[in-house]
């Protein structure tokens, strides 16, 4: 009878604790539910996007996609800190039918530009898009505040403010003269010293009395005898420019012949003959907004760069411990030689510092 009551009592308080936790789980249950019922939108699911606001999504993504891209070839006037790196890449030279029809264009587009007289070399051109970016870079005969190039881009002048830039193509920079009614007249970069010259003695005859023709070549005359350092009418020849003449004296050092070194300062536009290889191309490297070195692409081993050792893709980073931040200054290695002045490069070669020198031999 005894052994009976417990069996009852045992189970009674199981089936107490199962109800207990039936109640526990059911209020549970109802409490997790209203919770998932208020995160859910009124309406249900949440309607698919209209055409219409896919189309404005997509339009913005372009958007972003065409900022990225002007951002990228704004080589010469960045917006933000961190620009995106500038990867060496190979060249190529302009097709002659498609460069033809570019210098066709340009000409259509400013009507009838002339031949310039002004005392200035066109060494190089960087063509840029937007065009506003392309860059000019031009050496004035007579010396100017300094002996060094000047690079313009397109809005800037130059010649004592009366030329403004308003084209630049691969092998041209085009001009607006305002001494001469604004006439378009342009620099070619086969130019030589000795053209600018016939072409002013030409515009001084057709213009001046034959006595101030002749007094005004006088003191053109006496103005060069003055300043030997400057000799517009003597050109250089094609074989004072040697590359096999250039000497390696020991690891990373080379001797220039002086006679070389000389042609060059008076007319650099000799290294771009042909007959020694392309000229590279020059491509400014961006760090933090800044200019921080130019990258030498398309070098030609056998071309007078070539035997200076200088390697395709070597970013120059100062020459005689000044900071390269135009592309003058990255190939003025003529320049700054001397007697008794060697002339010492930094490059960085596929991330790693290197140090070349040049002397006169």
């Amino acid at each position: 009878m005894q052994r009976s009551v417990r069996t009852s009592i045992l189970g009674l308080q199981i089936g107490l604790t199962l109800l207990i936790g039936l109640f526990v789980a059911l209020g549970a249950n109802g409490i997790l539910a209203s919770v998932l019922i208020g995160l859910t939108p009124a309406g249900g699911a949440p309607p698919a996007p209209s055409t219409a606001e896919a189309e404005g999504a997509a339009d913005e993504v372009a958007a972003h996609a065409d900022n990225a891209l002007l951002y990228n070839r704004n080589l010469f006037n960045q917006a933000v800190d961190t620009p995106a790196p500038v990867e060496a890449e190979d060249t190529e030279a302009l097709d002659p039918a498609a460069e033809l029809a570019e210098e066709q264009a340009i000409h259509a587009a400013l009507g009838a530009p002339v031949p310039s007289d002004v005392r200035f070399l066109l060494v190089g051109t960087q063509v840029a898009e937007p065009a506003e970016y392309s860059l000019a870079i031009l050496k004035d005969l007579d010396g100017g505040p300094t002996d060094d190039a000047i690079y313009r881009r397109v809005g800037a002048s130059f010649l004592n403010e009366d030329a403004t830039i308003v084209a630049i193509d691969r092998k041209r920079v085009f001009f607006q003269r305002h001494s001469e009614r604004d006439r378009i007249e342009y620099i070619d970069i086969d130019t030589t010293a000795a053209d600018v010259a016939g072409r002013a003695r030409k515009a001084e005859a057709a213009t001046v009395e034959p006595e101030k023709a002749k007094a005004r070549t006088d003191n053109a005359a006496e103005k060069q005898a003055a300043t030997p350092e400057v000799r517009p009418t003597k050109v250089a020849s094609v074989g004072a420019v040697d590359p096999s003449a250039i000497e390696l004296l020991e690891p990373d050092t080379y001797g220039i012949p002086r006679d070389m070194a000389e042609q060059v300062r008076l007319n650099p536009k000799i290294m771009q003959d042909p007959k020694f290889g392309q000229p590279p191309q020059i491509q400014p490297v961006y760090k933090g907004g800044a200019v921080n070195g130019f990258r030498v692409l398309g070098v030609d081993p056998n071309s007078v760069y070539g035997k200076l050792g200088i390697e395709n893709g070597d970013i120059i980073l100062d020459v005689n411990g000044q900071i390269v931040d135009n592309p003058q200054k990255a190939l003025s290695f003529f320049d700054k030689l001397g007697p008794d002045a060697d002339v010492a490069i930094k490059v960085n070669r596929r991330g790693r510092p290197k140090s070349l020198t040049y002397k006169l031999k």
